[in-house]
């Protein structure tokens, strides 16, 4: 691996001003490498993280949940998993209800960053937990529409829960109801949640499936539209973001500009159902990039009174909605099938401008 091991800032006649240098160190069968220190001018700050020997060695990598984090059993594949076509509808919308595939937080958390040691001796620690939707994304052949599912459910990868810096505590809150004078309320854990599932998980199957029906454009497995961070003086802080509620991609409609399930070449779909491709190939209307931006910021003192309100807006170009991207993503070559179509898929775009 390329690692960096030192910066050095030099001035015009080669004098150093600054120098940084880091350090790294290997864990679970040489296979990951973890930053330890950062030393900037002889100030030092070094970094822990969660149970990092628990990280999986190379034939246990593969095993993940929906979302692609390290789940500690062994791979799912067609073999040995059952009738698992009841784990998915027509149009790819999974239950996510697979056990072998559902999150884990001990083993999301493994090699997450935990503390920071700051060069004047004082700490901050960091604690997370699974993220949570009460909406999510259903897929047909005319777009993506988002669905109140009426209650919470856990979905792949950490979110902050709590940070320790001295004696300043903040804790964090993601759910539609907040109550400032109970902020500590256990019946937040049954709160519906303010996630948006906007990333639909791939299923456990080798098949048609496998074209994984997520977002192309790196946006997280779950949006959030509202986070509340608050103190043990009961001053809080709530972020409302924008998310795919506000922020929905384009059109809603079946045409080549948007949620299209159509090529210049039809004949692909003589071998592989237009079901098959649907959220997975690449569109011109995607709104990913004004997703989770801050749009409002709210800052309450302990008896509850608004401070300060600050909005924020943003420049967009308008014309990057008509730009196509002509993509599929394939989420494992391992069938052989897979591959095969990804190269047909190839050929055919550069042989016949086949497009989506």
């Amino acid at each position: 691996p390329r690692l960096i091991n030192n910066i050095t800032l030099r001035d015009p006649d080669n004098k150093v001003i600054s120098n940084t240098a880091f350090t790294y160190s290997l864990s679970a069968s040489n296979r990951y490498y973890f930053l330890d220190t950062v030393t900037i001018d002889n100030k030092t700050y070094s970094f822990e993280y969660y149970n990092r020997s628990g990280l999986p060695n190379e034939s246990n990598a593969l095993g993940t949940d929906y979302w692609g984090f390290y789940f500690f059993c062994a791979e799912v594949t067609l073999l040995g998993t059952g009738n698992v076509s009841s784990f998915w509808d027509m149009y790819l919308n999974p239950t996510v209800t697979y056990p072998a595939r559902m999150p884990s937080l001990e083993c999301a958390k493994r090699g997450i960053l935990t503390s920071i040691t700051y060069p004047t001796g004082g700490m901050e620690t960091y604690e997370y937990e699974l993220n949570t939707y009460s909406h999510k994304g259903l897929q047909t052949l005319g777009g993506i529409y988002y669905s109140d599912i009426g209650s919470n459910q856990l979905a792949g990868g950490l979110r902050i829960s709590k940070i320790t810096l001295g004696n300043m505590v903040k804790k964090y809150r993601y759910v539609t109801y907040f109550d400032p004078n109970n902020p500590d309320a256990a019946s937040y854990a049954g709160a519906p949640s303010r996630g948006i599932l906007y990333r639909l998980p791939g299923v456990p199957y080798f098949g048609r499936s496998v074209l994984n029906a997520t977002c192309i454009d790196g946006e997280p497995a779950v949006v959030y539209s509202k986070v509340i961070e608050f103190l043990a003086d009961k001053s809080y802080t709530e972020y409302t973001m924008r998310s795919p509620l506000d922020k929905p991609d384009g059109d809603n409609t079946q045409n080549s500009n948007y949620y299209s399930v159509w090529s210049s070449n039809s004949s692909v779909f003589s071998n592989y159902p237009e079901m098959a491709f649907v959220g997975s190939l690449g569109k011109a209307s995607s709104r990913s990039l004004e997703r989770g931006q801050i749009s409002n910021m709210k800052i309450y003192d302990g008896n509850n009174t608004l401070k300060k309100s600050i909005s924020y807006s943003y420049a967009t170009d308008p014309n990057r909605y008509t730009q196509n991207v002509a993509v599929v993503n394939i989420a494992s070559t391992a069938d052989q099938a897979l591959a095969r179509l990804g190269l047909e898929l190839g050929l055919a775009y550069f042989n016949n401008g086949l497009y989506f």
